[in-house]
């Protein structure tokens, strides 16, 4: 499971906290890139050094939840769930005060990969969910859910304006929670039924 955008409603925090230092008027319904820092006019640079006064502050650590993410989370962790995210490990103490608070004990691990810190290259989030054996990843990013569903493993991707594409095989547009939960079910009564009929 990824984090921002799938669990944590992260546009409206990043852009109140801009807002508040920079005194601009950002919405969260004007985004439609994955990437902010276009929308607020920083380079990748300055927008890890913003970030990271972001993840330290009230705007996080009050951060809101996405919409049926919390009863979500509840119905499907009867599965081993794991969290991957993109966000720095520098930056792990807060994530995880915000995890125990709102889904404590529903993670089994929680991977931080660093993904965009820099052009040196990390390991994908596709690289990571293949060597942890992951049969099923939920996710934002159309660019993650690309990568993940290369290395075979299915996609559950959340409708968002930055996502928008014809999708291939094994990646499943929803548009919430509750049909993130009705996929997980299906995909996996599905796999149980093959896994019979080749025994």
């Amino acid at each position: 499971v990824d984090m921002d955008d799938v669990l944590f409603d992260i546009n409206p925090g990043i852009l109140n906290h801009f807002n508040r230092l920079h005194g601009t008027n950002h919405r969260a319904d004007q985004v439609k890139d994955f990437f902010l820092e276009k929308m607020l006019g920083l380079t990748k640079e300055e927008m890890q050094e913003f970030l990271m006064s972001f993840y330290d502050s009230s705007d996080h650590h009050n951060g809101d939840l996405i919409k049926g993410s919390k009863d979500g989370i509840g119905l499907i962790k009867k599965y081993d769930l794991i969290l991957i995210t993109a966000r720095l490990e520098s930056v792990r103490i807060p994530t995880e005060k915000w995890l125990q608070q709102h889904f404590p004990g529903a993670f089994s691990q929680t991977h931080l990969l660093g993904m965009y810190a820099g052009s040196h290259k990390k390991r994908s989030k596709g690289e990571v969910a293949k060597e942890l054996g992951i049969q099923l990843f939920i996710d934002d990013s159309l660019t993650n859910a690309l990568d993940i569903v290369s290395y075979g493993i299915p996609v559950i991707l959340l409708d968002k304006l930055w996502n928008q594409a014809v999708l291939p095989p094994n990646v499943y547009r929803v548009h919430s929670w509750t049909e993130i939960v009705d996929t997980v079910e299906e995909l996996v009564r599905i796999n149980i039924e093959h896994a019979s009929l080749k025994s």
